[in-house]
């Protein structure tokens, strides 16, 4: 009898440590799973009674318009197949200030909405962002490490940090109130054009010894500087010492 029980007690034992050699691995493999990755957040605010803006990147993005109502890929006006870009319109029944929120991992955005706030900060896939005519007084792209491509003329900016956008090769900020531009950190830059802003000779030279040494060589490359206070007595021999032509 003590022989049976105790061979009951050992099997017992026995599956309870084999139990325990599976599944503790298993637990292990689940907590380091990573953590699915959220979906990009766009948050823009607007004041106008018809907005059309484009997207690209997001095949599942939904566009809150901030009434009530949302959209998604089945709503788009436009879609072009090979470049993947979706076009939305949209009409408000009441011109009051609108929030819109865009959700979707965007690589590209183009919104000329007469926007009086746009926050890009929550979408780190952001390649391409042109946010041209808008009223704009600051524009945050600190998180947006990926972009490459800016263009923001005619806002109300008076200063832009583009210190964390190290893969940005075009930057287009013509038409604002901007006083300094450091590019130091945007070692890839292959055009800059800063037209009708509030450089003087002083701010575009510190703004020449910023720029990377060699841009890559390109039709469209280059620096425009037309229209700021300092665009005639400043020494573009700086920039042209690194190999940057002036147009």
């Amino acid at each position: 009898m003590k022989s049976r029980f105790f061979l009951r007690k050992y099997a017992s034992t026995l599956a309870i440590t084999v139990a325990m050699a599976v599944l503790l691995p298993l637990q292990a493999c689940a907590k380091e799973l990573p953590a699915e990755e959220p979906a990009g957040i766009i948050t823009m605010t607007t004041q106008a009674s018809e907005v059309s803006f484009l997207v690209a990147g997001a095949k599942d993005v939904v566009i809150d318009w901030g009434d009530g109502k949302k959209s998604n890929v089945n709503d788009a006006y436009f879609f072009d197949e090979i470049s993947e870009i979706f076009v939305f319109t949209y009409e408000y029944s009441e011109k009051i200030a609108h929030n819109i929120v865009i959700t979707g991992n965007v690589t590209r955005l183009s919104c000329g909405l007469k926007l009086t706030a746009l926050d890009v900060s929550r979408n780190p896939a952001l390649k391409r962002l042109d946010c041209r005519g808008n009223q704009l007084t600051v524009l945050d792209v600190s998180k947006n490490t990926a972009l490459e491509v800016l263009r923001c003329d005619q806002n109300q900016l008076t200063a832009l940090d583009v210190s964390k956008n190290t893969a940005l090769y075009r930057l287009e900020c013509n038409f604002n109130q901007i006083k300094n531009l450091d590019v130091s950190k945007n070692t890839a830059l292959n055009l800059l054009s800063v037209v009708g802003n509030q450089l003087t000779a002083s701010a575009l030279n510190d703004m020449f010894r910023t720029l990377p040494y060699d841009p890559k060589k390109d039709l469209n490359g280059g620096i425009y500087i037309q229209g700021n206070p300092g665009s005639q007595d400043c020494d573009r021999n700086i920039a042209w010492e690194k190999n940057w032509s002036f147009h």
